[in-house]
């Protein structure tokens, strides 16, 4: 994944975590882990991070379909790390479903699937 397409994931992903005002530490350490299976440059995760404004999920910036599904399954993993997924982030993973050309019924069972991993202890 190039630096640009790396940036857009993690903003993604970072607009879940601060959909409720804070970044846990479980999500924290989730997106180390996730960014790290990626390929994604410590110091970029940092940098974004780092960004006080909020970001503004944009999965149809990335240039594929199955990096879009990828990083909407990683924002439900992130949605679901800490066990409480409110309206905020609800609506978020469903709003960037949507633009990305996924289905709703898509979203409901890939949550599902990621609840069932949580329970085993995976985040793959």
């Amino acid at each position: 994944m190039h630096e640009e397409q790396a940036r857009i994931y993690l903003r993604n992903l970072l607009a879940v975590a601060r959909a409720d005002d804070v970044v846990l530490l479980d999500e924290h350490n989730l997106l180390a882990e996730l960014s790290a299976k990626r390929g994604i440059r410590v110091a970029l995760l940092n940098d974004c991070l780092a960004e006080l404004r909020p970001a503004e999920v944009k999965l149809t910036a990335l240039s594929r379909f199955s990096e879009r599904v990828r990083c909407l399954e990683d924002m439900i993993m992130l949605a679901l790390v800490d066990g409480d997924v409110p309206n905020s982030e609800k609506q978020l993973l469903f709003k960037a479903a949507e633009s990305a050309d996924i289905s709703s019924s898509n979203v409901v069972t890939m949550i599902r699937e990621a609840r069932q991993r949580l329970r085993q202890g995976s985040t793959e």
